[in-house]
């Protein structure tokens, strides 16, 4: 793997908002021994001798009719794309089957990529030139807000209700409030999943801290640029509890 070192004009440790100062009120958040698991096609965390999902896999009960119509439009886009380069009908079908998932996993890596510059960058952490513009975005956010780091890609799981995820940032602002974001780097960031995900691990940082998350937020980050919304918690956390429930009697047997 090639190495890199930061470069002129790239964000430096002095640009980044400081952690607490000393004397501050500290947030211990317990280190977790995880494994990270796929079982069916299907993330899960396995934590203390316990399997319990991740709440992306949860979220999965949640309908994307959305996403259907998105599928079926870029497949046929690809269909009328290939025909016009000459392609026979059976060969344009075939390839185009695939497209909708060949744009998912594309968009799905570099949305990775994204978010492993930021964390490398909150870390103080040289992170590869090309993803500053995003890293760029990130920070003015939490210039913007106020706010200081306090965990960085950290897993957090509720023992109660028997979930685990892995939360982008922990940060505070001056006065302690506690603040959780969600970095979204998907054209479409700001989906009701979203917010049902930051309600979910604000539930499980509360249970593991004992301390109250004050905000959370899922922010896009593009290029130079940052669109930020303020979660509603309560609705969030409700709706994300019930989904936790519909997943639970799915795979419990409804029947017999």
């Amino acid at each position: 793997m090639r190495s890199w070192r930061p470069r002129r004009g790239l964000v430096q440790r002095g640009d980044i908002p400081p952690g607490p100062r000393r004397g501050d009120d500290s947030l211990a958040i317990p280190r977790l021994q995880v494994q990270r698991v796929e079982l069916g096609g299907e993330r899960y965390y396995q934590i203390g001798g316990l399997t319990v999902p991740a709440v992306s896999t949860v979220l999965q009960v949640i309908a994307r009719p959305g996403l259907a119509t998105w599928g079926r439009r870029t497949a046929l886009g690809k269909v009328r794309e290939l025909l016009g380069e000459g392609l026979s009908v059976e060969a344009a079908l075939s390839l185009a089957e695939v497209e909708p998932e060949r744009v998912r996993d594309a968009a799905a890596q570099r949305g990775g990529l994204a978010h492993e510059a930021i964390a490398l960058a909150l870390v103080g952490k040289p992170y590869p030139p090309e993803w500053e513009p995003w890293v760029r975005a990130a920070l003015d956010f939490l210039v913007d807000h106020g706010l200081h780091c306090v965990a960085v890609e950290r897993v957090v799981w509720s023992r109660r209700h028997g979930f685990a995820g892995t939360v982008d940032l922990v940060a505070c602002q001056a006065d302690g409030a506690l603040r959780l974001i969600d970095w979204k780097t998907g054209r479409n960031a700001h989906l009701p999943e979203g917010a049902l995900q930051v309600g979910a691990y604000c539930l499980a940082l509360q249970e593991m801290t004992q301390r109250p998350v004050a905000a959370g937020y899922v922010v896009a980050v593009r290029p130079g640029r940052y669109e930020a919304k303020e979660v509603n918690l309560h609705r969030a956390q409700e709706g994300f509890l019930g989904a936790l429930a519909l997943w639970k009697s799915l795979r419990g047997g409804l029947y017999g």
